[in-house]
């Protein structure tokens, strides 16, 4: 199971016992396991902008997720796995089929959640559209963290910026307790490079693609001839 964007395993699957998938999938007969690529959850984090310290999407899909991935099947003594991301996981899932690789012959099945590598039409194109100022605020990065934070402050209050939660869920589906444990808990530091990368090709017609454009993380014609379900 991996998590978005600057998100954590905890946090997106395991952030409550009332509200755990790793739970709910455990109780199944699964054998559950959750990866915090670099940056987020336990693994490693930037304390600062370090531009030193810097890793874009590739590094998850080249380095970071097959790492993981080998870890607990060499662990488990499993042969394949199931894939379930939300967001970035998912298209890093995706990318992982379109490598046609020894990890997609190990996939026996991939489950996108909210996730897609073509953004256009979403809306961060429609606010790069209509605040060109926005990408440049992004140029060292974004801290993630420290708005959601700033957001559970204020969340269940008259204050609470609702509209700029729906960017994180739908605020009728959760409990207001909820909300302010996600909020402070899941989300973390976007180095410069990732967002780069992903403003620079996840809204084209070809969808996310790496930092050369020579690999699409949702190539058609691997996708097609992918056997994973």
């Amino acid at each position: 199971m991996c998590p978005g964007l600057a998100s954590s395993g905890a946090g997106t699957w395991d952030l409550l016992p009332k509200v755990s998938l790793v739970d709910y999938l455990a109780a199944a007969g699964y054998d559950v396991w959750y990866i915090d690529i670099r940056g987020n959850g336990r693994a490693d984090k930037q304390s600062r902008v370090d531009i030193d310290d810097q890793w874009n999407i590739d590094d998850y899909l080249v380095q970071d997720v097959p790492a993981c991935v080998d870890y607990v099947l060499k662990y488990t003594k499993a042969d394949m796995f199931h894939w379930m991301g939300h967001s970035m996981g998912g298209m890093l899932g995706s990318g992982l089929c379109s490598q046609a690789g020894k990890w997609s012959r190990r996939m026996r099945s991939v489950m996108l959640v909210a996730s897609g590598c073509f953004g256009d039409g979403s809306w961060h194109c429609l606010l790069k559209k209509l605040i060109p100022a926005a990408t440049c605020i992004t140029t060292f990065g974004f801290p993630a963290h420290i708005t959601t934070q700033g957001l559970a402050l204020l969340a269940n209050t008259p204050a609470a910026l609702s509209v700029f939660e729906t960017l994180f869920y739908w605020c009728p589906n959760m409990e207001k307790p909820t909300r302010k444990v996600l909020l402070n808990q899941c989300f973390n530091f976007i180095p410069q490079r990732l967002v780069e990368q992903f403003l620079a090709s996840h809204d084209s017609p070809t969808g996310l693609s790496n930092t050369t454009g020579t690999f699409l993380y949702a190539d058609p014609d691997m996708l097609a001839a992918c056997k994973v379900t």
